[in-house]
């Protein structure tokens, strides 16, 4: 460790800033030389020196600044530095001096430190002046007779996050307005829709596709009229092209099906989920055939549900399970129901007063560790390579947001190698009763 006596008399820091006090010709300004300089001031510049945090002084009548590296990278480049260092505050900071001079009288008056958050304080740097917002604390620094004699400030630039708030702001409010009449018919709904969302759906089902259209068509034009002329490592560009363009694609269509997941137009209706379990196998049975998979489904309990949507679920479970086998092993996915109470559910999301039709999913695939149950619900979380599995990790994202849609529940487990199952929870009432599926 330093000792203290080593702090009082020399400067200690290996960055630029600790460099450029100690080389900075301080017997030219009212602070006088380093030797000069009261403990308590080589005690809090070698503090700030050293930290990792924006930070600066102000000290003496004529306030003369010391700053450190993280508040040096903040001040750009073609700007104050390093002209700052040494100067009096109210020489560098002219531009700005009414803002700050009253928060340093205030300081130096009262003892007491001031601290404002998210404040706009522009800043000349980078060649111009920027409007740069700040969160900081001027804290008073004193003197061992108790007066104070100088100013710490610690601060940390938030513009970024200002101009993101701004324009999420933005966003919502075109949002907003556009759907002004359905916020009216349905506010509780729309208050859990995700707006930025929707907002990235609209634009990729208008201005996205398009572009994408026309370069899958003019890459397969050029494969197909231009081969001869293209080099082998020419087409193997443009099959890139095209693989990510459909990918590209893929994700949009994604994204678009879970916009759609957010409609609550859709009819309830009661709902033999037999039949939907035979449409989605029936529309996948080659995927099916192709992995020798064995689906064994037991009569079915039936269940008031939106068919559309609920025939999405059964169709991106199955379809989870067959991607997610095990090499070399035939898939067997199992699928059964039951009608129980929910007292007798482990689940605190559910009422204890109602009955649920509860649906179960298993398989004999890859499965996934423990600790991944609720994340696979997220979007765009993939536990796996795109490189092994194909896929955009927005389906069981898709899954999750249409049980909420039912006012149900679905629950993951698992271990890695052992399989998964997914259970799911939904009201087993008729819609005129006293629960509503929508408002």
């Amino acid at each position: 460790m330093q000792s203290t006596n080593g702090i009082q008399n020399n400067l200690i820091g290996k960055g630029e800033m600790a460099e450029l006090t100690r080389a900075f010709n301080w017997s030219s300004n009212s602070v006088g030389t380093i030797r000069e300089w009261p403990s308590h001031l080589k005690t809090t510049i070698n503090i700030i020196l050293n930290s990792k945090f924006p930070m600066f002084v102000w000290w003496g009548e004529d306030l003369i600044q010391f700053y450190n590296d993280e508040y040096r990278k903040i001040l750009g480049d073609d700007g104050k530095h390093p002209v700052a260092l040494g100067q009096k505050a109210n020489e560098c900071w002219g531009e700005i001096w009414h803002i700050i001079h009253p928060l340093i009288q205030k300081v130096l008056a009262t003892g007491e430190a001031v601290w404002s958050e998210d404040q706009l304080v522009p800043i000349y740097r980078n060649g111009m002046l920027e409007d740069v917002y700040w969160t900081f604390c001027y804290s008073p620094l004193y003197r061992d007779t108790g007066e104070v004699d100088g100013i710490i400030v610690v601060c940390i630039e938030t513009t970024e996050k200002i101009i993101a708030t701004k324009k999420f702001e933005e966003m919502n409010e075109e949002v907003k307005s556009s759907l002004e009449q359905k916020v009216a018919e349905r506010t509780i709904e729309l208050e859990k829709i995700n707006k930025e969302l929707q907002s990235f759906a609209y634009i990729a089902s208008h201005d996205l596709q398009e572009p994408l259209r026309k370069i899958q068509t003019y890459s397969d034009r050029i494969l197909d009229k231009e081969n001869e002329n293209l080099s082998e490592t020419g087409k193997e560009y443009f099959r890139r092209l095209q693989s990510s363009a459909n990918r590209m694609q893929v994700l949009i269509m994604d994204l678009l099906e879970y916009s759609r997941t957010n409609n609550v137009d859709l009819k309830i209706e009661h709902t033999d989920l037999n039949s939907l379990i035979a449409e989605v196998t029936n529309e996948i049975k080659e995927v099916i055939n192709s992995k020798h998979a064995v689906i064994e489904a037991d009569k079915l309990c039936e269940a008031f549900v939106i068919p559309y949507q609920f025939r999405q679920v059964m169709q991106n479970l199955i379809s989870n399970s067959l991607k997610f086998s095990k090499e070399g092993v035939p898939p067997v996915i199992k699928i059964h129901s039951e009608v129980k109470y929910g007292k007798d559910i482990p689940c605190d999301q559910l009422s204890s007063s109602l009955e649920y039709c509860h649906l179960c999913f298993s398989d004999n695939g890859i499965g996934f560790e423990p600790q991944y149950r609720f994340r696979i619900f997220e979007m765009f979380q993939r536990l796996n390579g795109r490189s092994e599995y194909e896929g955009t990790g927005i389906g069981l994202a898709i899954v999750n947001k249409i049980i909420e849609n039912h006012k149900g529940v679905i629950l993951a487990k698992s271990e890695l190698g052992k399989g998964a199952t997914f259970d799911i929870y939904i009201p087993q009432f008729e819609p005129k009763n006293k629960v509503q599926f929508s408002s």
